[in-house]
């Protein structure tokens, strides 16, 4: 499980965890101290943890949580009807990733125009790899959409 966590929070994949990738595994754990009530969590513990590790004061809604958590589900390795810590600091990762770049209004959406132009001048926040950049800016093209939302990001990740 500490190898997991430790391989997720490696952003820049060096093999060692610097300050800021610390930094955020303190703020997860927090969350999960703060949203979860048992051993593992549900979709509202989900909405929960995932409005405290955010970047903007953007709250996701009930039903992209749901949405969120039956995709994060499907990472489990058995049968569970709960997230485990790691699966969540996975999520907790990509949700990182995906507020560095969305437009913090109420819906916390990235806009395809913006990513593009951010890649291209090299501004794309550090919090987003260029490979994972490079596969949301693919996919926008793909499915010829203007904007994503988290759930959708989420399954394309």
């Amino acid at each position: 499980m500490i190898t997991d966590i430790v391989h997720v929070a490696d952003r820049n994949l060096d093999g060692t965890i610097n300050l800021a990738e610390y930094l955020f595994m303190r703020k997860a754990g927090s969350a999960w101290r703060q949203c979860v009530t048992g051993d593992g969590m549900n979709y509202m513990e989900l909405k929960c943890a995932l409005s405290v590790i955010s970047l903007h004061p953007t709250r996701i809604n009930k039903g992209d949580a749901r949405k969120v958590f039956l995709t994060a589900i499907g990472w489990m390795m058995l049968n569970s009807k709960q997230l485990s810590y790691t699966v969540f600091f996975r999520v907790a990762q990509y949700y990182r990733s995906f507020t560095a770049y969305c437009r913090p209004t109420s819906d916390c959406v990235i806009n395809r125009r913006e990513l593009t132009n951010q890649i291209e001048l090299q501004t794309a926040p550090t919090s987003l790899t260029p490979l994972e950049a490079k596969y949301v800016n693919n996919y926008l093209n793909l499915l010829d959409l203007e904007e994503i939302d988290f759930p959708n990001f989420l399954i394309m990740t």
